[in-house]
Order: C-alpha cells, then sequence, then structure tokens
C-alpha cells in the first residue's frame, strides 16, 4: 500500500511545482522563477493533508475498500 502514497506524493508534488513555475513565469517571463516556492508549498502543505485531503483519497491510499 506504501506505493499508492508514494504516487500520490510525486503527484502532489509535480502539481504544486508546476503550478509555482507556471505562476512565477506568468508574474516574472523568465522559466523557472517560482518553481523552489511551489515546491515549498507543496511540502508545507502535506502537514494539511488530513484536513483537506478528502476520505476517498484517504481510504484509496491505506487500501481499503470503495465505502458507499
Amino acid at each position: 500500500m506504501a506505493y499508492r502514497v508514494v504516487l500520490f506524493l510525486t503527484c502532489w508534488l509535480t502539481l504544486w511545482t508546476g503550478a509555482g513555475a507556471c505562476v512565477g513565469y506568468l508574474l516574472f517571463g523568465t522559466l523557472g522563477t517560482g518553481t523552489v516556492s511551489g515546491f515549498v508549498v507543496a511540502v508545507l502543505s502535506t502537514f494539511l493533508w488530513p484536513w483537506i485531503m478528502p476520505q476517498s483519497i484517504d481510504n484509496w491510499m491505506d487500501g481499503l475498500a470503495p465505502q458507499h
């Protein structure tokens, strides 16, 4: 089941790092600006997972069957 957590974390970090790079590019016009900031936001926001993550994703990462 640990591979699911790693998969989700990888997607999470990639999404926020990419978003930071896009925002930095739009604001400053240079590619790569904002990437570090996006990565820092991604790492710090992992501590908020228990409050912002839907229960279905949490159950999937734990390997639990979907609950209806």
